[in-house]
């Protein structure tokens, strides 16, 4: 089964709320993942408008919806969409730290919150890309102005003004919207999503004696499936298994416990023969993007020993190909060499964070706090998937559990924080067998 795909969403102006697959296309879905942008992102995105520009435009009592750009864009960049237009693009930058790039359609719904707006008349019929005069002394980054029946937006520099787009005069800052209004108008998208899932669950699990086993790290991806299956399958015949790496947030663990509790499932934990810093003291390295030894070490074994020794011979995952090209080229049933006589299924691999994130509120499923901390993905303190910004909110939130790690490395904490030891090449003495 291929399972549904999310093709596009489309936007609801009236009632301000993305609608997937539904309505006249705005957001293509590709490759990028999209999803509901966190307390921690609409925050930043409020943040960063007043401060380029100077006029406040509250995003916080809002649903915007971003979209990840490739890699070509930085080291981390995504659209932002809210009010049914593309604001801009938000890209976090190794030098500069947060930079925003605001649209004109942006541009024309920020002029309706200036006083007095600057006009200005212009000399040319195609604006964008010309340097235009602004009277009077600014100190923002970007300039909002008016021309004619358009909006525009220029980058400022030393009072030459340079126009980085322009739009019709004609969008609106839209009234807020409930995360709930959004997941009550794509109800029936989100019960065929549900029902397909339970079919694929279903057909897979026939063919093997319960208990079942979900691979569960307290994320949102695993906790959708943990749910779907204990729903699908019956929750008596599900156990989550969390490893328990010895870098997780504190916040994680006592969520996945509660999740587990709240669905009736059976919880159990289980742990590497060492722990991470003992083995970064070993190894004399940290793990990375090419050889991501942690994994073997701290997830796979722990949990294909737990599996091997309880008869469990199917395990659920909440992998999804939005998050990884690795994982774009996964089937949706597989096995892993890693884990001999093991069948892994994969229910929610075609979806997107989105779909994820709406089928959460529908069913009232809690997410874990995590990620309205700035965090896109919940996995260990310091770790080389992560995005620089997050490896940075991980020190400030564990600064002693950092630091343990740069003695253990003789290494500064400039070093660690640089991020660059995340991309380097596979060192063979060291790779997993």
């Amino acid at each position: 089964m291929a399972g549904i795909m999310l093709k596009y969403i489309g936007w609801d102006i009236a009632g301000n709320t993305p609608l997937l697959n539904k309505g006249k296309p705005l957001i293509r879905i590709s490759k990028n993942d999209v999803w509901l942008c966190s307390e921690y992102e609409k925050e930043l995105i409020s943040r960063l408008i007043r401060r380029d520009t100077d006029v406040g435009l509250d995003t916080t009592t809002k649903t915007p919806i971003c979209r990840r750009l490739p890699s070509e864009y930085g080291e981390y960049a995504t659209e932002v969409w809210c009010d049914g237009v593309k604001y801009g693009v938000m890209l976090y930058s190794t030098r500069e730290g947060w930079l925003f790039y605001p649209t004109g359609a942006l541009a024309s719904i920020l002029v309706k919150h200036i006083d007095e707006p600057i006009i200005i008349t212009p000399k040319t019929r195609r604006l964008k890309g010309k340097y235009i005069e602004i009277p009077g002394e600014h100190r923002t980054r970007y300039i909002v102005f008016l021309a004619g029946r358009y909006a525009g937006i220029c980058r400022n520099r030393n009072n030459k003004c340079k126009v980085k787009d322009i739009a019709p005069n004609v969008f609106k800052d839209l009234p807020p919207t409930d995360p709930h209004d959004i997941a009550d108008a794509n109800r029936p998208y989100l019960d065929t999503l549900i029902h397909e899932a339970f079919a694929f669950i279903k057909n897979v699990a026939y063919k093997y004696s319960p208990p079942y086993a979900v691979a569960y790290s307290g994320g949102i991806d695993s906790t959708i499936t943990l749910y779907l299956v204990a729903e699908a399958l019956g929750a008596k015949n599900i156990v989550a298994v969390y490893s328990d790496t010895g870098l997780e947030f504190p916040e994680t663990r006592r969520f996945a416990e509660k999740i587990a509790e709240k669905l009736g499932v059976t919880f159990e934990i289980v742990h590497g023969e060492k722990s991470f810093i003992e083995l970064i003291e070993e190894k004399k390295e940290l793990p990375t993007r090419n050889n991501r030894w942690c994994t073997g070490e701290l997830k796979i074994k722990p949990l294909y020993n737990y599996y091997t020794r309880h008869n469990i011979r199917l395990v659920f995952e909440g992998i999804r190909r939005y998050e990884s090209t690795t994982r774009q080229r996964m089937k949706r049933i597989t096995t892993s060499r890693f884990m001999p006589g093991i069948r892994r299924a994969l229910p929610i691999l075609n979806w997107t964070r989105l779909e994820a994130q709406l089928l959460s509120i529908y069913k009232n499923i809690d997410i874990n706090p995590i990620y309205n901390k700035g965090f896109t993905r919940i996995g260990c303190m310091i770790c080389p998937a992560m995005h620089l910004y997050e490896l940075h909110l991980s020190y400030f939130r564990n600064k002693k559990v950092f630091r343990e790690i740069s003695v253990k490395l003789s290494k500064d904490l400039g070093y660690i924080l640089k991020g660059l030891w995340r991309k380097r090449p596979i060192n063979m003495a060291n790779h997993s067998k």
